[in-house]
């Protein structure tokens, strides 16, 4: 501890009264990796991490590389296919008394 003092006296004496900031701030750092170092290395945090991912990316890798390449030919194709579906079974519908 006594080298501590020694060393905050030192830098008291070359940077003068914003050593203290100084010291501050480097004790939060500290505690923030420490941190850090707590959070990576639990497990419980990782398997909470892995949740967090699956419930924020419900989407599947493959359905998503698939949309990056087709994305807007992909509902104009769809939209294609729904419209002649419409028409094919457009003229059941003037015969069907239940509708």
């Amino acid at each position: 501890m006594s080298a501590l003092y020694n060393l905050l006296d030192d830098c008291q004496a070359i940077i003068g009264n914003q050593s203290y900031v100084l010291f501050m701030l480097d004790k939060l750092i500290y505690k923030l990796v420490k941190q850090l170092q707590t959070v990576a290395n639990d497990e419980t945090d990782n398997k909470l991490i892995q949740l967090y991912e699956c419930v924020m990316d419900p989407i599947p890798t493959l359905l998503r590389i698939l949309w990056d390449m087709w994305n807007v030919r992909v509902l104009v194709l769809l939209s294609l296919a729904f419209q002649i579906i419409l028409c094919l079974f457009s003229n059941r519908r003037k015969y069907m008394s239940s509708l």
